[in-house]
C-alpha cells in the first residue's frame, strides 16, 4: 500500500528516454515527402506525375484502386529503390519512362 517514489536518477533516465523517443519519432517523419500529383494509369502499371512533368511508379497501386486517372491528389510517400513483391506482367507492348519508385504513406 506504500506509494514509492522512484529515485531522482531513475526519473532522469525515464525523461531523457521519452524525449529520444519524440525526437526519433520526429527524424523519421521529417524524411517524408508531401506532394500534390496527377495519378496516371496504363497497362504497364500505376504512376504520379509530380508538377514538373516527371513519372514515378506506384510500388503499393492498390492504395489508388478507386482513383481514376487524371486525378489529382495530395499524397505522402517514401522514395524506394525498387518495389518488392510479386512481379506483374505487362499486359501491354508499351513502355512507360519514369525517374523513380515510391510507395504511398498516406492520401490526404
Amino acid at each position: 500500500m506504500f506509494k514509492k517514489s522512484l529515485p531522482k536518477m531513475n526519473k532522469m533516465k525515464i525523461v531523457r528516454v521519452l524525449l529520444l523517443a519524440g525526437l526519433l519519432v520526429t527524424a523519421s517523419s521529417c524524411n517524408k515527402d508531401i506532394q500534390k500529383m496527377e495519378v496516371i494509369k496504363d497497362c504497364t502499371g500505376v504512376y504520379v506525375r509530380d508538377k514538373n512533368g516527371q513519372d514515378r511508379k506506384v510500388c503499393n497501386a492498390e492504395i489508388l484502386d478507386g482513383i481514376a486517372t487524371g486525378t489529382k491528389i495530395k499524397i505522402s510517400y517514401d522514395k524506394m529503390e525498387q518495389c518488392f513483391g510479386l512481379i506483374d506482367g505487362n499486359t501491354c507492348e508499351m513502355a512507360h519512362l519514369y525517374v523513380g519508385v515510391l510507395e504511398i504513406t498516406e492520401i490526404h
